[in-house]
This record gives structure tokens, sequence and C-alpha cells, in this order.
């Protein structure tokens, strides 16, 4: 572990503030923090590269131990024991150096204050480790001096919310999301803060608060705060069970998403001296990708099986078997999902004049926006509109199934599901939201109980797996689904064209997939 100079000069008395005491922490931080990235910089013997190679280690395990609820305490205590006679020293050395009584209570506070940046070198040793750039600083060390006092410092959370809408301009669901985030926050927090006193602390219990917060209770209980809205819920008994409540992943890819983008955007114009919301953890949010399970070939033909796709007794009746077809979106969104990877938002949006079927490489001209309710889209970027403007070729089997006798029959100058309901959400142009549920909750249930299951946008994660079994570049991939590029490629690569993805996405083969019960009732109808 590291020690400190015992210096024996004495100071004129000085007065033990908060400020002072994290600022003999923030020092000894920061200079081991220097230690450590030098450690990992400089060529070593194989001997010395062991060594640190150990320290990493045992960091990285006691760090562990730090963020884990049940063990905190204990290994909080081990550590201090073990350091307690350097911190002492050290403590004492600080108390002659700046004038303050030596064995007294002052001392004390400085051995706490030099504890704490013990545990976040270890902390920061730990993230160098794994190859972050720039360990988490804890608030606690950072002295007021150290604070950024320029422009918009004092600036609260929302306002900063909205000075990075003007500067980043996106669309109006995700305007809505952050206004709507930045309210929460605020109100959740014991008064409102400056954006500079915003601590890991507060993103942290905010995050552990919604965890405990309802479903969509905006509907559920219009007009209540969130707070009276985890009491109304908690507070249902018997049939009237309280509602399940949101998921982690749907904190960490929203609301979270949107602390961390508000305050990255004011530490990067100097208003904060880092992000607070660094190594913040969402408990029980699954790793990114956990939820992306593509479909399996026999789930997609029971799926594909289902009364809506074959044949329904009525519209009313879509889970009945019969003769009723409904040959509008609710068929071929789907399959257009499956064969193309759109997004439903987009699906939704289009015109019949979008759809180039007389073109020498038939595509489809995408030219919507980032989906806020795709869980595929939970990053947001300055690119993602550039990206989702994209020609989509159209595969051959959509043909075999009838889409082009679909699309014939739309009056050319219209929407191609008109059927498809407007949104009563002015945010967007069109709702899917209750016939993604009834999907997700209804029809996939019935076909698989693995977990994670599949939902509707699965099928989107289906076709980019089947591209890439199938040999699609990924360069091809991401142009043809609209995500961004990698490496140097966004700053090396061009369109590749709709005929270098047509070529490609033509050779795309489900191998076992059977839509012959759809194939003959469509592509002649």
């Amino acid at each position: 572990m590291s020690s400190y100079a015992s210096g024996a000069t004495t100071a004129p008395e000085a007065i033990l503030t908060d400020d002072l005491l994290k600022q003999i922490a923030f020092e000894v931080w920061s200079k081991g923090v220097e230690g450590i990235k030098r450690e990992h910089r400089v060529n070593r013997t194989p001997d010395a590269q062991m060594a640190v190679a150990d320290e990493d280690e045992w960091a990285t395990q006691t760090a562990a131990g730090l963020a884990d609820p049940t063990r905190a305490l204990r290994t909080r205590w081990l550590l201090r024991r073990d350091i307690e006679e350097v911190l002492q020293i050290s403590a004492e050395a600080e108390c002659r150096k700046r004038g303050l009584p030596v064995g007294g209570h002052e001392q004390g506070q400085i051995a706490d204050a030099l504890f704490e940046a013990e545990v976040g070198k270890l902390q920061a040793r730990s993230e160098l480790a794994h190859g972050l750039a720039l360990p988490t600083v804890d608030h606690r060390l950072v002295p007021s001096q150290q604070m950024p006092k320029g422009r918009g410092a004092s600036w609260t959370f929302s306002e900063w919310a909205e000075r990075a809408l003007s500067a980043q301009p996106s669309g109006a669901s995700w305007q809505h999301k952050v206004r709507k985030v930045a309210d929460d926050f605020e109100a959740f927090l014991p008064r409102k803060k400056a954006i500079y006193e915003i601590e890991k602390g507060d993103i942290q219990d905010f995050v552990d608060f919604l965890i405990q917060c309802p479903n969509r209770s905006m509907q559920r209980f219009p007009g209540l705060s969130l707070r009276d809205a985890v009491r109304a819920n908690n507070s249902r008994q018997g049939e009237l069970k309280p509602f399940r409540t949101v998921s982690p992943n749907t904190i960490r890819d929203t609301q979270f998403a949107v602390l961390r983008w508000v305050l990255a955007f004011a530490h990067a114009r100097d208003a904060v001296a880092f992000n607070p919301a660094t190594g913040v953890k969402v408990p029980g949010a699954r790793k990114k990708g956990g939820r992306k399970s593509a479909f399996q070939i026999e789930e997609l033909n029971a799926l594909f099986a289902h009364p809506t796709f074959v044949g329904c007794r009525s519209p009313i009746r879509p889970n009945t078997p019969g003769d009723y077809l409904f040959a509008d979106h609710r068929v071929w969104a789907p399959l257009l999902m499956l064969f193309t990877g759109a997004r439903p938002s987009e699906l939704a949006q289009l015109k019949v004049s979008d759809v180039k079927l007389g073109h020498r490489y038939p595509h489809i001209n995408i030219l919507t926006e980032y989906d806020p309710d795709d869980p595929d889209d939970h990053e947001y970027t300055a690119f993602k509109t550039e990206n989702a403007r994209r020609q989509v070729p159209i595969h051959p089997e959509l043909d075999a199934l009838g889409f082009a006798s679909y699309v014939a029959k739309q009056p050319k100058a219209g929407r191609l599901f008109p059927e498809w309901k407007s949104s009563p959400d002015a945010r967007k142009l069109y709702s899917s939201a209750g016939w993604i549920r009834r999907i997700n909750d209804t029809y996939i249930p019935a076909i698989t109980n693995r977990k994670p299951k599949p939902t509707l946008y699965s099928l989107r994660h289906t076709f980019k797996t089947q591209m890439a079994r199938d040999g699609v570049p990924a360069q091809n991939q991401n142009q043809i689904l609209g995500h961004a590029q990698v490496g140097m490629d966004p700053n090396y690569l061009d369109d590749l064209g709709i005929e270098s993805h047509y070529e490609h996405v033509r050779r795309v083969n489900y191998r076992g997939l059977d839509l012959s019960s759809l194939r003959s009732k469509y592509s002649k109808s």
C-alpha cells in the first residue's frame, strides 16, 4: 500500500474544514493515480510486470467486495485494519505540516479522509487495469476549489438538458424523454442543485429508487409524482396486486442514459470536473446484448403459423383459426422486419412511393429517424439520423410471399400501411405499442418458454444474425440496418450502394423456415 512522507515542520495553526479534508484526500488520490498510470505505461522486467498484475488483481477483487452490499462493510473494515498504522502516521504528518493538533479529533478526521483516498486509488487501479482511460473520481474527494466556476457551473440539470437538446437536435420523442427524466430527477433530489453539486451518490440513489417504480406509472397513476406512484402501487392488495416494476434494463437504457448524456455534455463544456454518472450501476440490469435473443427457426415457424398470419375467425378474433386474412401491417410488418431488419417505426411511416419494386435492385427507401421504443437503439448519438436514412434491399422471399401484389393494391399517393393507426401521442406519427405488446405478451409466450424470450424486435436481431451466418460483410450489415460503422470505417468508408447490399441480401437463407402456408394464401390474393 502507499505510504506518505512524514514531515516534521510545523505551520501556523489552521482550521480543519471539509474543503481542506477534501484537498488532502484529492492530492493523495491524484498522486496515487498518476503513479498507477506510470506503472502500466513503463516497460518493466517480467518480475515487475508480474508484481503490477498481482496488485491489479488484488485491487479488482477488493473493489468487487466494496461494491457488493453483502460484503462492503466487512471489506472496508479489513482494508482499514490493514493500513491503519500507515494512515495514522500520515495523518500525524499532515497535522504537523498544517499546524493542526496532533493526536486529537483532527488527526482522526484526516486519517478518515486518507482512507477514502486509498479506497479511491484502489478502485482507480481496478478500472485502469481493465482499460478505462480515466478512472472514476469520487465526488467526495474533490475540494470546492477544484470545481469549475465558469459559465454554466451554477445551472441546474434541467437547464443543461435544454442546452444539450439545443446543441444536438433530435426527434420529439427524445426531447420529451430528456425533459421528463430531468423533471423526475430534480423532483427526487432533496433540493435543486447546480450541475457541479450533483454527486455520484445522487445518481445511484435515483437509479435505486426507479427500480421500485411501477411500469407505465403515468398511465396507471395519472397525476401522481413518482414517489406517490410507488406508494400507491405498494398499497394495492388482494386481487389488485402491485403492478410490475420498471425493468432494470429499461432504467439503464432510458433514465440513466439521459442522465449520463446530459452530464457528459456539461463535462465536455467544463461545467463539471467529471461525469458523476461514471461508474454508477443499475442493479439487476443485464449486459447489453442479453435481451437481443434472435428467434430460432422452429420458433419462427410456430409464430408465422399463428391465425393472425395464416387465417383467423374475424378481425376481433385474431387468435382463433378461420378463413379471414388481415393482409395489412399485422402480417407484413413482421415479415418485413424478418427480411429487411427495419424498425416498426420506419415501416409505419413508409409511403407506397418509398417501395422501389421496378428498380434493377428492388429496395425500400428508409427515411425515418431513431426509434425511441426500440431496445436496440439505447445509444443516443448525433449520427443516428444520418445512418437511419438508407436503401434496404427487398429479399426475393418477400416477392414470393406476394409483397409486390400487396403494394400494387395500395393507392400510389398513400401510405404503405394505411390501416396502421395514428398515435394519440403528438410526438409519434403512428402507434404500435398495443400491437407490439400483443405479440410479445400473447403470441411469443405461446411458442417458447426459453429465457430470455425473443420479442418482436428480435426479428431485426434475427435478420442481422442470419446475415452474419451467410457471410454478409459487417459494413453492409451496418448500412442495411442503419447502424454506425465501427473503427476507422466512418472516416474512410463510402456508401456501399444498393447493388452491393442486394447481391448480399438475396443470398440470405433461413434454412428450415417454412412459410408455405403464407405463400399459398398471400401470393394469390
